[in-house]
This record gives C-alpha cells, structure tokens and sequence, in this order.
C-alpha cells in the first residue's frame, strides 16, 4: 500500500510516522479515558456552505443546507470523537452539497456552474494523512494512478472517491429523514424560494456573487442571523398543498427523472446522465 498512500499523505507535508505513532498512541489510551464527543455543527460548515450551495440568485437553497444538516446531525453523521471521524464528517457534508447540485442538473439536464470540490475540503483543512487512511489499500486497485505525477492531483482523486463513498450514506439518511424520496423532491423544490430566485441557468449572473463579506444577500443574510436555537424543526415542514403536489402530473414529469436518481442512490451526475 504503501506508496500511494504515502503519497497522500506526503502532499499535506505531514510527517507519517510521527502521524501514525500519535495515532497509535491515541488508540492504545481509548480503553481507559472518556473520548470526547463533538459534532461538526452548522457554524462548522457555514463558511463552506456559501460556497457550496450557490445554485440560485440570493442563495435561498442556504436554509435548506441548515435544516438539512440538523437532520443528518440528528442521524449521527456529523459526530466525530477525532481527526479521521473529522474528516469523515466533512466528507459527508461535502457529499450533501455535491448532492443538491447534481439534483438540479438531473432535473433541468443542464450543467452548473460550480466550484471546484477541491476547494471545499480545503476550506475544512482536511489532512491528507487521514485522507489516506480512509482510502486504505483498495485505492490503488481501483485506480490507475500511473500517470498521475502530481501528489495534490492525487489527493484529488481520493477525495472525489471518499465522497462519492459518502454519498450513499448521506442518501439513505436523508430519504429517511424526509420521509421518503417523494417527499424529499419536495423539500428540494421549495428550496428555491425566495424573492430573489431565478433559474440557475440564467444569463445574468450578476447577484449571485456573495463572495464580499460586505455584499452579502438578504438570504444569507436571514439564515446567518437565525441563530442556532431558530425554531426550525418547530416548524411544520409540509403542508396539504405539497401532498397536492405528489399527484400534480406537471410536478410528478418535471421531477421523474430525478426521483429516479434519488433511487438510484444519487450517484455522480456524470457518470449517471
């Protein structure tokens, strides 16, 4: 294994032995210390999220990340007790982002503009140490990584094949947590709300930039100020207009080929279109 792996590892400029002599360490006195749970919360990922979730003008989809992200964390995945659970957790919320965007290309079969994926497990300074624990030894005999000369490109790689690992669980997780695929186009569809809204593949793209920290949307702006306390799962999440819309013809066509997907595990969207 040893050579990829330590590849991985090496472009993070971690030293490996030191890494992996802590991390024995660190197993040896789990038997006889209480481990300290924590969760990777929403203020964890916010600064991710602005980034990730940018599909819509005014970023309205940003409440849907937060709502969704208190249910996964209710389902347990984005508790960690240390650094690879960390990195697990990251993982996941990436795959989730990942996730709503490909949504949205498999419904309108267009292609978004969006960041590079590298830059969001950058943002969670994922260590590539970890990263190549969590690949193991099955990475380089699914991988041709022959060619790849470049240790970040192959990091790269990993990432792109841990979260599409994610995505499975993050699936199941979610089709439970709404209650079922139906309902959860559903909660997809109403995450487009806003007065701001239009069509991701608009021409004018103009007040989507909320990169400025003095420039930032009403929306994000709302979902920034709620607070972690902010009645959220108080509130009631659908209404008999959205049972209405399961048995709309038009809705039920426009969203077939995505319900399909959800099925389907919502694999990588090029691999699947």
């Amino acid at each position: 294994m040893a050579h990829r792996q330590a590849r991985i590892a090496a472009a993070g400029g971690d030293d490996i032995e030191s890494a992996a002599g802590a991390w024995q360490c660190f197993t040896a006195w789990d038997g006889c210390t209480m481990i300290e749970i924590k969760t990777l919360t929403w203020d964890d990922v916010e600064p991710v999220a602005r980034v990730a979730f940018k599909v819509w003008v005014g970023q309205p989809e940003l409440r849907w990340a937060k709502r969704t992200w208190q249910k996964l964390t209710t389902a347990g995945l984005a508790t960690y007790s240390n650094e690879l659970g960390y990195t697990q957790a990251a993982l996941r919320f990436i795959a989730l982002a990942c996730i709503y965007n490909d949504f949205w290309q498999v419904s309108w079969l267009e292609e978004l503009s969006m960041t590079y994926v590298g830059e969001w497990w950058r943002m969670f300074n994922l260590s590539p140490f970890r990263i190549g624990q969590l690949v193991g030894p099955e990475f380089e005999q699914d991988n041709d990584t022959s060619d790849i000369d470049d240790d970040e490109e192959l990091v790269d790689l990993a990432i792109d094949g841990l979260i599409d690992k994610a995505r499975s669980e993050v699936t199941t997780a979610l089709v439970k947590a709404y209650n079922g695929p139906a309902w959860l186009i559903v909660s997809l569809h109403h995450s487009t709300e806003s007065p701001l809204s239009r069509s991701p593949f608009s021409s004018d793209w103009s007040a989507l930039d909320v990169e400025d920290e003095d420039n930032e949307s009403a929306d994000w702006q709302f979902v920034s100020e709620e607070g972690d306390d902010d009645g959220l799962d108080d509130e009631e999440e659908f209404t008999e207009a959205d049972a209405e819309l399961l048995v709309d013809v038009d809705f039920v066509s426009e969203y077939l080929r995505a319900y399909e997907w959800i099925l389907a595990g919502c694999p990588e969207v090029n691999g699947y279109l």
